[in-house]
């Protein structure tokens, strides 16, 4: 990866750090006084966050070192297993919280300053959906899993934040028209549908992460890719016909595998001579990608 990119990668998780703490702070002191169980996942989310950047942080500068004697295919499995762990603990947090919630609907208990937590989760919606858009262009730059990841559970608690404010707002005017009977139900409500919609992206999180680990086929994904290195092959080298091709991903690095036919002795003498320079022009077009390269030759018929 280029220096500028990791540079920018770096940051914007430095920026993410800072800005979840706040989050986390904020969000623990007004459960507190609130009495919310909303607000306070919120806070155990942010949390969760603030632990697995400091390790992400870790992840970005490892993933980036070449491959050595102990890692012979480099570190790019750091990153799949860093966002496998992310995704574990925000399901815990949810599975948690969502047992919290069932207690306080069978015990109700009234939410305090309510005016409080709108205007905070109003606030919040801007905040967040923008960082949200910021980190999406930094993941477009360089291409990170982790960055990705950050990117969509900030752009997710920007939306969730939309429902926090509008479902409080209408308790408030509920509770100032009708009593506070429904005041009492609408937090661990509320809290009980967030952290069931939290779920869907840990649970995608540990998906993708478990199919990187496991060294599935994840040709879908990378299809235009691995199309750009056959084309590339094609075009400059009339290397056409591929045997056999093999790929496996981890994190934002693609390992591919081909073996290309060709024909007659001298031919595939020819090929062996190019094959560093087919590796050089594939790196220089996708430089996340860790190409090896075989021949074996096709008898004439």
């Amino acid at each position: 990866m280029k220096k500028i990119e990791l540079n920018s990668e770096l940051r914007a998780m430095k920026l993410s750090i800072l800005l979840t703490i706040a989050f986390s702070v904020i969000d623990i002191i007004i459960a507190v006084m609130s009495d919310s169980m909303t607000i306070l996942l919120g806070g155990l989310c942010s949390l969760v966050d603030v632990i697995v950047a400091f390790l992400a942080i870790y992840v970005i500068i490892r993933v980036n070192r070449p491959a050595d004697e102990k890692y012979h295919f480099g570190y790019a499995k750091f990153e799949p297993l860093m966002t496998a762990l992310e995704g574990v603990l925000i399901t815990a947090v949810c599975f948690s919280t969502i047992f919290f919630s069932i207690q306080d609907i069978i015990h109700p208990e009234p939410t305090e300053k309510v005016n409080i937590i709108v205007i905070y989760s109003f606030l919040s919606i801007f905040i967040c959906l923008g960082f949200g858009r910021y980190m999406q262009k930094v993941t477009k730059q360089t291409r990170s899993k982790v960055i990705k990841v950050d990117a969509s559970l900030w752009t997710v608690s920007g939306y969730i934040s939309v429902a926090v404010c509008t479902v409080f707002a209408l308790t408030g005017f509920m509770t100032r028209r009708f009593g506070s009977w429904y005041a009492n139900y609408a937090d661990p409500v509320l809290c009980s549908l967030m952290a069931i919609y939290f779920l869907k992206k840990p649970i995608a999180i540990l998906k993708e992460s478990f199919l990187d680990l496991v060294d599935a086929n994840p040709h879908k994904e990378i299809k235009p890719d691995i199309d750009k290195i056959t084309q590339l092959c094609r075009d400059k080298y009339q290397l056409s016909d591929i045997k056999w091709l093999k790929l496996r991903r981890a994190g934002r690095k693609i390992f591919a595998f081909i073996c290309f036919n060709v024909e007659g002795e001298k031919r595939l003498k020819e090929v062996q001579a190019i094959k560093q320079n087919i590796i050089a022009d594939v790196n220089r077009e996708i430089p996340y990608a860790d190409l090896y390269i075989s021949f074996e030759c096709r008898e004439l018929s």
